[in-house]
């Protein structure tokens, strides 16, 4: 996210703010913030969204906010694999969103697509469902003579 993005809320509406959400990247943690604007012409205007680093965010709005900052920070300094380390990513994994991903293309399929339908004598046309119709060709035409 860049710095035009990420902006920190005013103290004086604290009150008119609403927490949406916390979102987790590569290297930060994002709280999604919702504030009221003083002088707004309709509603649709009425309301920013901004994204505010974690830490800046008041403690009313995000009450989990020392026990998610701590997890995240003890998580940038893993030295070993343990049941802290466990519980400080369920912590953050429970309590955050990710970011969005980029578009990757089509899933991938984990099981190979049924066989297509095998001709057999007494089923020459081998049955492909009531929809579908194979084309008839014509019969070719013998020059007439005249």
């Amino acid at each position: 996210m860049s710095d035009s993005q990420t902006r920190r809320p005013s103290r004086s509406n604290s009150e008119s703010a609403l927490l949406l959400g916390v979102v987790r990247s590569e290297g930060q943690l994002l709280a999604v913030v919702s504030q009221r604007r003083v002088a707004a012409a309709n509603a649709a205007e009425g309301y920013a969204v901004m994204n505010v680093p974690v830490r800046a965010v008041d403690q009313r709005l995000l009450a989990e906010k020392p026990r998610l900052c701590a997890a995240w920070e003890r998580l940038c300094d893993v030295a070993a694999f343990d049941g802290s380390v466990l519980a400080d990513v369920l912590t953050v994994l429970l309590s955050t969103a990710p970011a969005a991903f980029p578009d990757v293309g089509p899933l991938l399929r984990l099981t190979a697509p049924p066989p297509p339908p095998r001709r057999t004598a007494g089923h020459p046309r081998a049955f492909k469902g009531t929809k579908y119709r194979p084309i008839v060709s014509s019969r070719p035409r013998l020059p007439s003579s005249k």
